[in-house]
């Protein structure tokens, strides 16, 4: 999938969109003329480079691709594997440290599967907040979130929040069962067939920008850390602290604390819409956020449990090390696990979701793998290729032809307007 840029002394010929495999024209009889121009969901353009003519085609419905979250510690990996200035340690099976030669391998088989339109690794939120603090990689691991992305993205995780609190509000007030919004409302995915293009623009935030969100994650790892150690002289059972810290997400809310407005606004809107006095808006609010509601959220349950687990293990000596990134794995995990079928995760988180009793709150089905398990990782990527529908990769290659499944080995290279058309 070629980048594309278009710099003002760049002048682009109409044949220069028409790629392979190359037929012969039944228009005007050119010989291995109509080229592959557009692929756009459920259908294919060709066009003959000869007379310029297109013919269009229906494609057979795709099938719907397995979605793998790549935390940050995966993405980085992934670049170094392909960077110029670290691809040869991260191809050494000799240093375990870079992963022992897998990362080449499994950046293959992911970029494969992306293509062939059954995997994607969508970008977040979190990602993006992550991604500013990498300056010397920003352009690169940016490059990776739209390469790998195989256009799909998850809404921001602030939205995720607000709209199962929102949707748990407006059951609280009717005494009805939740309904919390679906995989299709949390994750736009492409639909059809993968695009030839892909279009992406960019902002890489100021450096003061930077600094903020630098020092506010110290701030709140600084806060985890004091809680941990804490903790860790508590004896109390790993129920009672999830309980505390599910009490805890409703009044959290509260404006002088946590100034959410769109929550505001669409809480208004619903008491308005059930046609609720002004003057007992307020004092709604402030009894839902009390109440157990609110804790109801597929995000507080995920993210409560977690919490609690790193404080069960603190008490029982195997404390977490808490760094400036441990909140931000568990507001991922927390947000998007539920929507996902795979997730990377550090050794450290993955020791805390799968201690007993937060094992049971990891979503059913949902695939974990650690920093250690790159091998099981390799093995379930193969197993998603083995799977694709019969004939699947034939119509890949009927479709986009021979090279399109082909490594895009300088994707994250830096490029002048000559190579940003490199690629399959």
């Amino acid at each position: 999938m070629p980048r594309i840029s278009s710099p003002a002394s760049l002048t682009v010929d109409p044949h220069d969109w028409i790629r392979p495999p190359y037929s012969d024209c039944g228009k005007c009889g050119a010989v291995a003329s109509v080229g592959l121009l557009i692929v756009s969901g459920s259908f294919v353009r060709r066009r003959c480079r000869a007379c310029m003519r297109d013919s269009r085609e229906r494609l057979p419905p795709a099938p719907q691709p397995h979605v793998l979250y790549l935390d940050q510690w995966a993405l980085s990996s992934l670049a170094k594997a392909r960077l110029p200035d670290t691809r040869a340690r991260f191809a050494s099976e000799q240093d375990s440290a870079a992963g022992a030669g897998m990362w080449p391998h499994l950046f293959s088989r992911i970029e494969r599967l992306v293509k062939a339109g059954l995997l994607v690794c969508p970008a977040s939120s979190v990602h993006r907040a992550e991604l500013s603090l990498d300056i010397r990689r920003w352009e690169a691991l940016r490059r990776l979130h739209v390469y790998l992305g195989g256009d799909a993205r998850f809404a921001n995780h602030k939205q995720v929040k607000r709209d199962q609190l929102y949707a748990a509000f407006c059951a609280w007030l009717d005494g009805d069962e939740p309904v919390f919004p679906s995989r299709e409302a949390i994750l736009r995915l492409r639909r059809g067939w993968p695009g030839l293009l892909q279009v992406s623009s960019s902002y890489q935030p100021e450096l003061a920008e930077v600094e903020a969100l630098r020092s506010g994650r110290k701030r709140r790892s600084g806060g985890l850390q004091q809680q941990v150690e804490a903790w860790a002289s508590e004896p109390r059972t790993f129920d009672e602290r999830r309980t505390e810290q599910l009490a805890a997400y409703g009044p959290s809310y509260r404006p002088e604390i946590n100034p959410m407005r769109e929550f505001w606004v669409l809480s208004r809107h619903a008491m308005d819409e059930r046609s609720m006095p002004t003057d007992r808006w307020a004092s709604e609010v402030e009894r839902f956020l009390s109440s157990d509601a609110p804790g109801e959220t597929p995000f507080a349950q995920i993210a409560s449990a977690a919490i609690a687990s790193i404080g069960w293990l603190a008490e029982h000596a195997q404390r977490p090390k808490i760094d400036a990134g441990t909140l931000d794995d568990v507001q991922a995990f927390a947000t998007y696990a539920p929507f996902c079928d795979a997730f990377t995760v550090d050794r450290r988180f993955a020791h805390v979701l799968r201690s007993p009793p937060m094992a049971n709150y990891v979503p059913a089905g949902l695939r974990l793998f650690a920093a250690n398990e790159l091998k099981s990782l390799e093995s379930w990527l193969i197993d998603l290729e083995r799977a694709a529908p019969v004939g699947h990769f034939e119509s890949i290659r009927a479709i986009y032809g021979d090279r399109w499944l082909q490594p895009f080995a300088t994707v994250l290279e830096a490029a002048g307007p000559a190579a940003e058309s490199d690629g399959p």
